[in-house]
């Protein structure tokens, strides 16, 4: 009888917790408001590299999400973080850390219209003391160091040849979130234009070390940024203060020294509080003889972007207004310069169409803080501050896929490789 009773006491229990959990007025129970998300029904481009580093150990993975392979290389430090490349040396990744610079191979090499593939690895690994980002703006790759000043570059033919990167001293103080940039004149001689952390701007000649001229008349200096409407005359835009600094470099045989031509492109009256603290410039091809268009866009993290036009022939627009919107977390165009993604610190995430800027697509990230956005032509790819997870939308609709797990916490990532399907072809 005792065994009976306790049989029925704990089925009037049961019963009781699950009516209890169930809507008293008849109404069907909430659905789950995070349920589980789909794999995508279609794969990444072969030979597609998602590179990611930790926090805990120095490994560098390439992942192929088209097939699930790994490949890892070993770095120096814990927690790299990626140089995302917006131009088109997709084949090499720059990382960076506390003590050093790392190049590397992705095993991605150009054949006229295919990939070859080969064994990723670490190419070239520069010593420094507490690098600044690396610039990637064309043939150069360029840093400082922010303890000693010091100045190094690496250009595209010392990448083919692994040689330890070149290094040029007694520069001044650092403007941490100014980048160097590369010049070049009709001759093809190389410059770059530095900024110091008193807001210095200098022009340096690379082979001779020496400072060609220096701008000292600016209280601010935001960021700084290569153009050319052709492939061999580039020039530097310094966005300041006062307005852009637009400096060339003139050949003249007539003058060893190279005279430096410059111009200051002074700001729209409804401009009010914006500073481009970021510049960004893509190229893109045109027919001969001028081969290539580079174009520039202007961003203001509290939630501005321009298209800029720094050398405009007579009557064009020079600053052209394309978003205005909420503070921005994250932004990233893709490789092929049509579409740009925002993120906004209240994370909404969005892409838009290059050329006029209209918005495609919305969805609302759920992650975390901190969040970064990269994308190939298939996948944007989400990575929020202390996630061991990589988050996916698709490129285009930004439906929102099941994400790439981790068994880490990620420091950092970035998308390279065959960002635009090329054939992988190794005949």
């Amino acid at each position: 009888m005792k065994q009976l009773f306790k049989l029925l006491f704990a089925l009037l229990i049961i019963a009781g917790c699950s009516k209890a959990d169930e809507p008293t007025d008849g109404t069907t129970p909430p659905e789950d408001n995070n349920p589980p998300l789909e794999d995508p029904s279609f794969l990444e481009f072969e030979g597609v590299k998602l590179a990611i580093s930790y926090f805990h150990n120095t490994e560098i993975e390439l992942r192929k999400p088209h097939d699930d392979r790994v490949d890892i290389l070993y770095g120096r430090e814990l927690g790299y973080k990626f140089k995302q490349e917006t131009s088109k040396q997709v084949d090499y990744i720059v990382v960076y850390g506390q003590n050093h610079v790392e190049t590397i191979f992705t095993g991605l090499d150009w054949h006229i219209n295919h990939w070859h593939t080969y064994e990723p690895e670490i190419s070239i690994s520069t010593q420094v003391d507490n690098p600044t980002v690396p610039s990637w703006p064309g043939a150069f790759i360029a840093y400082r160091s922010k303890n000693s000043g010091n100045f190094f570059y690496t250009t595209n033919e010392d990448l083919i040849h692994k040689r330890p990167a070149r290094e040029i001293k007694e520069l001044g103080t650092v403007k941490e979130s100014v980048n160097p940039i590369h010049i070049d004149n009709i001759n093809m001689e190389d410059y770059f234009g530095i900024v110091d952390a008193d807001n210095q701007i200098k022009i340096i000649n690379a082979e001779t070390e020496k400072i060609l001229k220096t701008y000292d008349q600016f209280n601010e200096v935001y960021s700084a940024v290569r153009h050319a409407k052709v492939w061999n005359r580039s020039f530097g835009v310094f966005a300041t203060d006062q307005g852009l600094l637009r400096v060339k470099i003139i050949a003249d045989q007539d003058d060893p020294n190279y005279p430096v031509s410059e111009e200051i492109i002074p700001y729209p009256e409804d401009f009010g509080n914006t500073k481009f603290t970021e510049m960004l410039y893509r190229r893109e091809s045109r027919a001969f003889p001028d081969p290539y268009l580079e174009h520039v866009w202007g961003i203001d993290r509290n939630g501005t972007i321009y298209k800029i036009n720094p050398d405009p022939e007579e009557n064009e627009e020079v600053f052209r207004k394309l978003y205005e919107g909420d503070a921005i977390e994250s932004w990233y165009m893709d490789y092929e310069r049509t579409l740009f993604y925002i993120l906004t610190e209240d994370h909404l995430l969005t892409s838009h169409e290059v050329k006029s800027f209209g918005q495609i697509a919305k969805a609302q990230y759920k992650g975390g803080e901190n969040a970064k956005i990269a994308a190939s032509k298939k996948f944007v790819y989400v990575h929020a501050e202390g996630d061991a997870k990589i988050d996916r939308f698709d490129a285009e609709d930004l439906v929102q896929y099941s994400p790439i797990q981790s068994e880490e916490v990620i420091a950092d990532f970035g998308v390279y490789g065959n960002v635009e399907e090329h054939p992988i072809d190794n005949h």
